[in-house]
């Protein structure tokens, strides 16, 4: 009984866990991963750009201004870019959404990381990256979920595409 408590008083703790196990251990190809992340990352953006209020506009702005700092060291960059794609689905007011989410990008934030480190051009790769990142805030802000959707899917599928 105490362990079943624990579960459901945490429960995006616990689905992150799962999910951060679960790939772990599994051997999932990119694409599926990207895949996956292109579905339920485009339903947050949507979701957002139709609930978003004020606080968690700012909270995504204050990412995003955090983010334009060159001196972050690709650690740093790479919670930020988590904080930016949690903040998103937080904003779009599905506490499931938002927590799948938050795990998948708990689970893929050392492959992301990875990704980084492999790239020629790291200074070039974290500006687009900004930018990309700002264009779904604007897309968001405007409140057109096709806009936002759209916006978001071309910036995933545009990192992982080289």
């Amino acid at each position: 009984p105490g362990s079943a408590t624990v579960v459901t008083a945490l429960p995006s703790e616990a689905l992150t866990r799962l999910l951060r196990l679960h790939l772990a251990l599994s051997s999932f190809r990119t694409s599926d991963v990207v895949e996956a992340r292109v579905m339920l990352e485009r339903r947050s953006a949507e979701l957002a750009a139709l609930h978003a209020a004020p606080p968690e506009l700012d909270r995504i702005r204050v990412v995003l201004d955090r983010m334009d700092d060159l001196s972050l060291s690709m650690e740093e960059f790479n919670e930020l870019d988590t904080e930016f794609h949690v903040s998103v689905a937080d904003a779009g007011d599905n506490q499931l959404v938002a927590d799948m989410t938050r795990a998948i990008r708990g689970a893929v934030r050392d492959s992301l990381l990875q990704a980084f480190r492999e790239l020629d051009d790291w200074p070039a790769t974290a500006a687009r990256l900004r930018a990309e990142h700002r264009a779904v805030y604007d897309a968001v802000v405007s409140g057109d979920p096709a806009l936002a959707a759209d916006t978001l899917e071309r910036h995933i599928r545009g990192f992982w595409s080289g």
